[in-house]
């Protein structure tokens, strides 16, 4: 939904495509704590963003809070090409 609101396109692609970001996403939920970690290559492998979050509730509310924060990151590094 953020990256609906601030107009950064996302597409799921297939690897061979040569997308320009690659996303890595990871969730992990314990016993009352949840965290998820996201970082994001760009074509040539270089990381350009990364985000965690954790002591969240839910796996679910990791992986939002996580996209929000990356989505925000994404749309900074598309404004200034």
């Amino acid at each position: 939904e953020y990256a609906a609101e601030h107009k950064v396109p996302l597409e799921f692609v297939q690897r061979r495509d040569n997308p320009a970001y690659t996303l890595i996403i990871a969730q992990e939920t314990g016993r009352g704590n949840a965290s998820a970690a996201v970082i994001v290559l760009d074509r040539d492998t270089n990381v350009v963003a990364s985000v965690v979050r954790s002591g969240r509730l839910s796996g679910k509310g990791a992986m939002n809070a996580c996209a929000k924060e990356v989505a925000k990151q994404l749309a900074a590094i598309v404004a200034h090409r």
